[in-house]
């Protein structure tokens, strides 16, 4: 297989991307589950997700606009248990990772991502 690592950090292809993360939750007065994020930033290919590739997501996936994301950082969707998945801040727009590609052996990571408001 080929290796496309060198991609996921060229500037011709790449751009910043807030990659926020959820820490391990809590529970607060009155039994709210409270999850805090951390925050830092990751290189990233980031594009629309086509029409082909929103058609392949699962149904509760395919509502709003939706990214792909191809980055050289590990990203995470839910676990369908407690673990929230990952939040991408892409030029001020929040997205959550819905769906993922994983190809380490290829140096890289996909996720598809839709938007949302916090």
């Amino acid at each position: 297989m080929i290796s496309v690592a060198e991609l996921m950090t060229d500037p011709d292809f790449t751009r910043t991307v807030v990659l926020r993360r959820p820490r391990q939750g809590t529970l607060e007065n009155e039994g709210e589950y409270s999850v805090p994020y951390g925050e830092s930033e990751i290189t990233a290919i980031v594009q629309p997700a086509t029409t082909a590739e929103v058609q392949m997501l699962p149904e509760g996936n395919r509502i709003g606009e939706v990214i792909s994301v191809w980055s050289g950082e590990e990203l995470r969707a839910t676990d369908g248990k407690l673990r929230e998945p990952d939040v991408l801040v892409v030029d001020g727009v929040h997205y959550r990772v819905t769906h993922l590609e994983p190809w380490p052996e290829a140096g890289y990571f996909r996720a598809f991502a839709g938007r949302f408001v916090p």
